[in-house]
């Protein structure tokens, strides 16, 4: 949030309430008071760039170039096409700026790019988990030496 252009978009990304109903278990039990909560349009592209990471990866893995500029397109199209406006609160906003400048669009892709990013590095430890096979170090200390882990 740091690193946003305007105040619009840290709004817009956050819940501007402190409604619990539509945050998930996790982000419930996680909470300590000082945890920001996403709002419900940043939820939902979550959701759909998770949807379409998983159908993607099933057709080629993450590692060859353009994978997360393929997510990125992908999910734009799909959420701005639907028929509910994202970001509503970012309407009179979005007619205050330049055709080519559109915040929302931005701020879409700044957030599928962001999930691209952990999505890629959670996939590199489970593959890399897999290639090396189990660690040996927490149960035979002793033996790890012989095995140079």
């Amino acid at each position: 949030m740091k690193r946003l252009p305007c105040d619009e978009f840290a709004q817009a990304l956050t819940a501007c309430n402190n409604d619990n109903s539509n945050s998930s278990t996790l982000l419930q039990i996680a909470d300590c008071g000082c945890l920001k909560k996403p709002s419900w349009d940043t939820a939902f592209i979550c959701k759909e760039a998770e949807k379409c990471y998983k159908r993607i990866q099933l057709q080629k893995p993450p590692t060859g170039r353009g994978f997360s500029a393929l997510i990125v397109s992908a999910v734009t199209q799909h959420v701005l096409t639907r028929t509910m406006p994202i970001f509503p609160q970012m309407h009179d906003h979005e007619l205050e700026t330049e055709p080519e400048d559109n915040h929302v669009i931005q701020l879409v892709k700044r957030i599928v790019k962001q999930y691209v990013k952990i999505r890629n590095y959670h996939w590199g430890k489970m593959y890399t988990a897999a290639v090396n096979g189990p660690k040996v170090r927490k149960q035979l200390s002793k033996l790890v030496l012989f095995k140079n882990q």
